[in-house]
């Protein structure tokens, strides 16, 4: 099963539950929409990405990977 949540207009939340051998399993995801105009040197998501995995050593996806730009997606 397959839900989204829309917080605000600027975050989304996705739960995945599946059962695996009776064994039920709930994944979540964010997706947090970026502002651009306010960070330097920033070109994409790509871009902020790359850079947050350089300097903090924090992966997260872009949003490029699902079905856009300007979007980050945070899994927990």
């Amino acid at each position: 099963m397959f839900v989204m949540v829309r917080v605000s207009y600027t975050i989304d939340i996705f739960f995945s539950f599946t059962n695996e051998e009776d064994n039920y399993k709930l994944k979540l995801l964010l997706q947090v929409k970026l502002n651009l105009s306010s960070l330097e040197d920033i070109g994409d998501d790509m871009d902020f990405c790359l850079k947050l995995a350089k300097e903090e050593s924090v992966m997260i996806l872009p949003g490029k990977a699902f079905h856009g730009t300007k979007f980050l997606i945070v899994e927990g």
